[in-house]
């Protein structure tokens, strides 16, 4: 089936945008508790605060593009990289 024939690629990618984004802040404020890496923190020490922050941020950003966007988007439209490439990267989780 061909979502973009179908005019449903945009809501389709919208959706598996929704997802990533709330997985993306879920796994972020969970592991920041479990290292905690506190409001405290920030208030103490910010440059260590934003420094173990940005690594969370990029640990949670490689599992929400591993878990939902490649998942999703390999299931949808097959394995084929540059197809994946080209449609992944046009998702962007702020």
């Amino acid at each position: 089936m061909n979502l973009l024939i179908n005019g449903r690629l945009n809501s389709y990618l919208a959706d598996i945008n929704q997802q990533a984004e709330d997985m993306f802040f879920r796994l972020v404020e969970q592991m920041a508790e479990r290292e905690g890496v506190t409001e405290q923190l920030k208030a103490n020490n910010q440059m260590k605060w934003g420094a173990r922050m940005n690594t969370i941020q990029s640990r949670a950003t490689e599992i929400v593009n591993q878990d939902i966007i490649t998942t999703n988007l390999e299931r949808r439209i097959g394995k084929n990289p540059c197809r994946l490439f080209c449609i992944k990267f046009q998702i962007h989780i702020s």
